[in-house]
């Protein structure tokens, strides 16, 4: 899948999310990436990093690392 639209939660931030962003700013410098103040997916934001890949799939992690690589494994399918 090429990624062409990466979002989050701004209060995901608090899930260490940034650090990934940055990460994903690297490697997809094409990919729009933007900045949300809720994607209703709160079930999701209160538990763990997380980003909404091309408006339809979301990537969840434990970590900022883990979410990086997740991401990596869904853009390669």
């Amino acid at each position: 899948m090429e990624i062409q639209v990466i979002e989050y939660c701004t209060t995901n931030i608090e899930q260490d999310v940034l650090t990934a962003i940055q990460e994903l700013r690297l490697l997809y410098p094409k990919a729009k990436i933007q900045e949300w103040g809720c994607l209703g997916h709160c079930h999701h934001c209160f538990r763990n990093p997380f980003v909404f890949l091309n408006e339809k799939m979301i990537v969840e992690a434990r970590s900022a690392s883990e979410l990086v690589m997740l991401v990596q494994k869904a853009a390669a399918e």
